[in-house]
Parts: structure tokens; C-alpha cells; sequence
């Protein structure tokens, strides 16, 4: 499941785009058309990152989110998405994304944004105190 990703975008195009891009990267792709086929793949399939689009027919991409954003356990999700309207970037980041790229996108950019996705946030660096216990600030 380390590199297993699902791929959620009505657009046929950006569905083989994607794929094709991910799969040369050696990771396992799986696509969905639809929202309704995204969720059911998501209850039967373990994906370590969705990318997921916002504008789908039926239910959207931030309803998608929400939804999985209550299963315990849920894979990264990245959304990508020809919006770059900041109020529905900081929707979708406010509602459980883990991160955000817009369409369209160079395959290097998306491959830059899995992998911080991927990684996770970086832990703030410390230092650790001196014997004498005087604090010490990097």
C-alpha cells in the first residue's frame, strides 16, 4: 500500500495523464470517473495518497473529502483542480487536504507535490539544553 494511489477526476485525459506519469514513477495506480466509484473503491482498497479533483457531476470533490475525512486511517489527499479561487484552496485545506495543485500542472510539479504530501509535515527542529540547562534557541 506504500505507493498505491487513486486517482479521482471525471476528466478522461488527466485520469491517463496521471496514471501514465505515476506509473513510470513506480507506483500502483488505480482511477475513478466518478465520486460514487471513489468511494467504494476507498472501502474496499488501501491507497497511501487520493488525488482527487474538486468539479465532478454528483457529489464533488469536497464532499468526497469530508466523507473520508471520518474514516479512521484514511490516505493522504491531495486535491488537484482547475480552481485557484483562495477561498476553495483554504476549503479544501480546512476540511482534512493535504495539500492542493492546480491544473494544469507539469509532471515534475505533481511529482514534487507527492512527495511532500507523502512525507508529511516536517517536525520543528530542537536542540536539545546544555548540562548547565541554559535554554538554547537555534
Amino acid at each position: 500500500m506504500p505507493n498505491r494511489i487513486l486517482i479521482v477526476d471525471d476528466d478522461p485525459m488527466i485520469r491517463h495523464f496521471v496514471d501514465l506519469v505515476l506509473t513510470q514513477q513506480g507506483f500502483k495506480v488505480v482511477t475513478a470517473a466518478s465520486s460514487d466509484t471513489a468511494m467504494q473503491l476507498l472501502g474496499r482498497e488501501g491507497f497511501a495518497l487520493v488525488l482527487l479533483d474538486i468539479n465532478m457531476p454528483g457529489m464533488n470533490g469536497l464532499d468526497v473529502l469530508r466523507l473520508m475525512r471520518a474514516r479512521p486511517g484514511r490516505p493522504k489527499i491531495l486535491m488537484i483542480t482547475a480552481h485557484r479561487d483562495p477561498a476553495t484552496i483554504m476549503q479544501a485545506l480546512e476540511q482534512g487536504a493535504d495539500g492542493y495543485l492546480a491544473k494544469p500542472f507539469k509532471p515534475q510539479d505533481l511529482l514534487k507535490r507527492i512527495e511532500t504530501v507523502l512525507k508529511g509535515p516536517v517536525p520543528p527542529k530542537t536542540s536539545e539544553a546544555k548540562a548547565s540547562d541554559e535554554l538554547i534557541l537555534d
